[in-house]
């Protein structure tokens, strides 16, 4: 019972105060439970709609690339005559249209009705299925087969630009998911634009040829003697021409099928980089240094020079330019070993100089430490660049032939003919076997202002 004074209020009596004071603090953490209980909630709401964001973010830009390799191997179907080669980039296009309906799949769970894009995307493989299995029969792909090829090319450019256009939306702020929308709602008119023949040609970016030859074996240049971590000095100044190194601080030892070294080194006029080399024979995989252009002085032609004149002051001999690019005013170049006139892709360095200093500011040999040989076997060509000359090139127009070595996918090296042309205005380049004349690999060229890239 409660006690009461004469007016009838109650008496906080003690036991009383006690109930109260235990009711108030579990009225209070019942509170501070449910206040953490909703702010967790929606924390974890928020975590999940960023990371369902991502998906999305992450789904968009592998279809991106999907569109991107069909793009590119029915753009080389146009050109290519060879069986085998046809049926290797037939499948490329079949891979890549598997993977395109897979994540517009998944991108239809933003409420997007991508029936009809996927029914184009499926049709587009299903086709070339079928060639494949043309192919594989012996039986010639014939003129209405090339034709369609060149329609599916056509279709598929218009749709790969235009989807590549909703990232670059993203970026200056738009959403994604408006992005897809008004995608799938305009590609009805990408259809009319593609019956009505008012589709233009594609533009590719991507690296030089071959730029990435590594195979899984043993590094040939890594021979001699072991270097010591602590004095290694001469091997490094030796890589870095037209600088003097003020300061040099040996960091970490890694391994990745030979044991490298890696240095911090700081230059005499405060610049700072970084330096790696074989802990075997000292050959230098890599080096960079801080470096920012802000008014170039010298020309494409000036830095290529440049590129020239570095790789004789490192030792690095015979090398001849066959690929560069000019990005943020920095010169960016792809050199390869020459021998008795031909050219080695395996034995590739790259280089990056800057158009403001005219020094190479960075540098990777890699592809040169695993492959370069001063004397290789089976260099003899059976296939004369007379006979290369007669072969049938369809439409394409030949402007330049030369022997080259390539890197190939079974790990090993191959003779072939590397001829140059043109069809309209895209420029092209078709590998044949030296030996029994066969296609074996096509890249398609982009001349731009900045250089010449490859697919």
């Amino acid at each position: 019972m409660l006690e009461k004074d004469e007016k009838g209020r109650i008496i906080m009596t003690k036991p009383l105060s006690i109930l109260l004071i235990v009711a108030t603090i579990l009225a209070i953490s019942a509170i501070t439970v449910l206040a953490a209980f909703l702010w967790v909630n929606n924390s974890e709401n928020g975590v999940w709609l960023r990371n369902a964001n991502n998906m999305y973010n992450g789904t968009y830009y592998d279809l991106v690339g999907d569109f991107l390799q069909m793009e590119t191997n029915l753009s080389k179907l146009r050109v290519v005559s060879s069986s085998g080669l046809r049926q290797e980039l037939l499948l490329e296009v079949v891979l890549s249209s598997q993977s395109a309906v897979n994540n517009l799949s998944r991108l239809s769970a933003t409420n997007q009705n991508m029936s009809e894009l996927i029914k184009y995307t499926n049709q587009t493989g299903d086709y070339c299925k079928f060639l494949m299995r043309k192919l594989g029969s012996d039986i010639e792909l014939t003129d209405e087969d090339v034709e369609m090829i060149g329609k599916l090319y056509d279709m598929t450019y218009q749709l790969s630009t235009t989807l590549a256009s909703i990232g670059e939306k993203v970026k200056g702020g738009g959403d994604l998911v408006q992005g897809i929308d008004k995608f799938n709602t305009s590609f009805s008119d990408i259809l009319l634009e593609f019956n009505n023949g008012s589709v233009q040609y594609p533009s590719l970016i991507y690296d030089g040829a071959f730029s990435d030859s590594l195979v899984d074996k043993e590094p040939t240049m890594v021979v001699g003697e072991k270097v010591d971590p602590t004095n290694a000095r001469a091997y490094i100044v030796n890589a870095l021409v037209g600088y003097e190194i003020k300061n040099l601080e040996f960091v970490a030892h890694s391994y990745n099928k030979f044991t490298t070294f890696l240095y911090k080194f700081e230059t005499a006029d405060g610049q700072v980089g970084s330096i790696q080399i074989a802990e075997v024979g000292g050959f230098v995989t890599m080096w960079d240094i801080e470096s920012e252009v802000n008014n170039p002085q010298f020309s494409k032609e000036e830095g290529l020079e440049i590129a020239r004149q570095y790789c004789n002051g490192a030792g690095l001999r015979n090398m001849q330019v066959v690929w560069s690019s000019i990005s943020d005013s920095n010169l960016y170049v792809n050199m390869c070993y020459s021998s008795g006139g031909v050219t080695f892709y395996p034995d590739m360095v790259k280089l990056k100089i800057s158009l403001q200093t005219g020094k190479v500011v960075g540098y990777e040999g890699l592809n040169y430490c695993y492959n370069h040989k001063e004397n290789r076997d089976n260099l003899t060509a059976t296939i004369t660049k007379e006979q290369v000359q007669n072969y049938d090139y369809k439409d394409m127009s030949v402007s330049d032939i030369k022997l080259v070595v390539i890197p190939t996918e079974w790990k090993t090296e191959r003779l072939v003919w590397e001829v140059t042309g043109k069809l309209g205005e895209w420029q092209f380049l078709v590998y044949l076997d030296a030996k029994d004349g066969k296609e074996v690999r096509i890249l398609q060229v982009v001349e731009g202002d900045e250089g010449n890239l490859l697919m």
